[in-house]
């Protein structure tokens, strides 16, 4: 996923990205915003993300982050 602005903010299950069923995405230069959670990854899947803005938790194990950062430009760690 490039260049992708994604926000879930009513409702239930609210996620900018869900990932499940043993996949691997990458997502580059995106922002992402959920009430509930930015990105929640199941634990059979991995999710490599880069140079993007996450509003919101990140769920979940098997997360590899390089230039990620909170909306208030605060930078998030290797695992988000």
């Amino acid at each position: 996923m490039n260049n992708v602005t994604a926000t879930a903010t009513d409702g239930t299950n609210n996620r900018g990205v869900g990932n499940f069923v043993s996949s691997s995405p990458t997502i580059r230069n995106s922002s992402l915003t959920g009430s509930d959670s930015s990105i929640v990854n199941s634990n059979t899947s991995s999710v490599k993300v880069a140079d993007t803005a996450l509003g919101g938790a990140v769920d979940g194990d098997g997360f590899f982050c390089v230039g990620v950062y909170n909306t208030d430009f605060a930078a998030a760690n290797a695992n988000c």
